[in-house]
């Protein structure tokens, strides 16, 4: 077992177009940063992540499902591959906690990688610093780990501010396993009053 340490930072715009009386709503997340370490790895160096999407109330949470690219950019990135992951999932409330389950299929167009199926599922606590915890299981691989993640929000004007530290674990079927820590900084204008998703199924940050 071995350690990764990672500090990102990144600019985070969100789009939504109005729901029409308990109708879907459609959603557009785009966000630039300056690198993207994902459960220890290093994706990319500079980037920019995409995710459009749709959700829709349904029983006593919200069914949603998005499209999420990864597009590396600059010429450091020529070792990285991009990256386009569809994924769908539910929310929902339980015990005063907000959980999602779900699924994303992750591709990797152009690059000769193995697409592989990825079982999710987060719990998200309601209090001081939003603690987090979520799960994976890659269904091709047999890759399972946990990751937990905690850190304050501020309003800084039209954009909301925020710090991250992160703590996970990652069990390969056949390879070493690894433990990671890091932290992340940034701040997300918002164009609607849905919150961004950290992580959401399909984003990894």
């Amino acid at each position: 077992m071995w350690l990764k340490f990672g500090l990102i930072g990144g600019l985070t715009a969100v789009f939504a177009a109005p729901a029409v009386a308990k109708g879907p709503s459609v959603y557009l997340d785009i966000a630039a940063g300056s690198a993207l370490i994902d459960r220890g790895e290093e994706l990319a160096e500079t980037v920019v992540e995409t995710a459009i999407g749709v959700e829709q109330a349904f029983g006593t949470g919200t069914v949603f499902a998005e499209i999420y690219r990864i597009s590396p950019v600059g010429g450091d990135n020529d070792a990285f591959a991009e990256e386009v992951d569809f994924a769908a999932g539910y929310s929902f409330e339980a015990g005063g906690q907000d959980i999602t389950l779900g699924a994303a299929y992750l591709t990797f167009p152009g690059a000769g990688e193995d697409n592989s199926l990825e079982l999710t599922g987060e719990i998200a606590f309601n209090g001081p610093f939003s603690p987090l915890i979520f799960g994976f299981y890659d269904a091709d691989f047999e890759t399972y780990g946990f990751e937990a993640l905690a850190g304050p929000n501020w309003d800084v004007g039209n954009w909301e501010a925020y710090a991250l530290a992160r703590l996970g674990t990652v069990q390969p079927d056949e390879d070493a396993s690894w433990t990671y820590y890091g932290a992340e900084v940034g701040a997300a204008a918002l164009g609607c009053d849905r919150p961004v998703r950290q992580p959401a199924l399909g984003t990894k940050r």
